[in-house]
């Protein structure tokens, strides 16, 4: 009787489990945003993204991509996603990606780098989703600047401070 019941019990987890969970998703995005800082620079942003899907509605990973600010920076993040309801066809989320923007150029340094945004997607097939989201983005840099003039040639640090409204489109696959 117990060998029945454990037979069950196996037959029936392997039943249930039909609606399998994808454990790796990726995604790519593009967008800009409004920038609500002095001196104001209209970014292009490109980003790629590898989550691991806890379950259906929860998935965190690693991401990074190009922000072509007045300067271009490399973000390397932290990425945390929740969706809001149990997955449909349009289903809204939140997410949160952290971390620190490498400059390319010599005379840049960059800095902490923070995106918390609100979206939806759209299911377009089985392993396929469009989304667009709005968001707050901050990204710290500093830069080198030099000024010159008959009398006197100076250069001097400045810390820039991008505070924008983002807006993305993307792809998860």
């Amino acid at each position: 009787m117990r060998n029945i019941i454990i037979l069950a019990l196996i037959f029936l987890g392997t039943a249930v489990h039909a609606q399998e969970i994808r454990r790796i998703s990726y995604a790519t995005t593009i967008g800009t945003g409004f920038d609500m800082s002095k001196p104001s620079c209209t970014p292009f942003i490109w980003q790629v993204s590898g989550n691991y899907n806890f379950n259906e509605r929860l998935s965190a990973g690693v991401g990074t991509g190009v922000s072509l600010y007045e300067k271009t920076i490399v973000p390397i993040f932290a990425d945390v996603k929740f969706h809001i309801c149990k997955p449909r066809k349009f289903t809204p989320f939140i997410q949160c990606s952290a971390g620190y923007g490498i400059a390319v150029s010599k005379d840049t340094n960059g800095g902490i780098y923070i995106n918390p945004t609100a979206g939806i997607s759209y299911s377009v097939y089985k392993r396929m989703k469009l989304f667009v989201s709005v968001g707050y983005e901050l990204q710290k840099l500093e830069r080198l600047k030099e000024y010159d003039s008959e009398i006197v040639t100076v250069e001097f640090s400045e810390k820039l401070s991008h505070n924008l409204i983002s807006m993305k489109v993307g792809i998860e696959f």
